[in-house]
């Protein structure tokens, strides 16, 4: 990218005796929480015809890509987590928790969203998966029971 970007998201650069800003960052929890209630409810994968996972496409975002700002360049690619962790920084504590483990537990929810058999014609389907995820993370599962309770009930009507 060459010269000054007018994107909001641009990120200053900083002149060699200061320091670059810390990123004020969404916790593990809510991002959690926001992801699995964003596979929940959007019913359907962001994927190509091909079947590629991609951030967004025809209004429908994949895991990481519902953390993504709605117009920053990064939703329009089909890069990893750790990818766009270098590609684009300033979207640390926003895409992924800015925290150690943050990019892994972004991974592992960007996971429940590539598998096919965690979907079915309506829906997610994986919440024993989801549940696996809070588990290794040290995460509450709450969000995953009331959802899980919710779309059965959905499913029953």
């Amino acid at each position: 990218m060459s010269g000054p970007s007018n994107s909001p998201f641009h990120k200053q650069e900083f002149p060699p005796e200061t320091t670059a800003p810390v990123y004020a960052s969404v916790s593990m929890q809510d991002y959690f929480n926001k992801t699995i209630r964003h596979l929940v409810d959007q019913k359907k994968r962001a994927v190509t015809k091909g079947g590629s996972c991609v951030f967004l496409i025809d209004g429908l975002k994949c895991a990481v890509g519902c953390h993504i700002p709605d117009g920053h360049e990064a939703q329009n690619s089909q890069l990893g987590v750790s990818t766009l962790k270098i590609t684009h920084p300033e979207l640390a504590g926003i895409a992924w928790p800015n925290e150690d483990l943050g990019v892994h537990l972004a991974a592992g929810l960007q996971h429940l969203h590539d598998v096919w058999a965690h979907w079915d014609k309506d829906g997610f389907v994986a919440f024993d998966v989801a549940r696996r995820v809070a588990e290794r993370f040290k995460l509450r599962p709450d969000i995953v029971d009331i959802l899980e309770l919710a779309e059965r009930d959905r499913r029953a009507e």
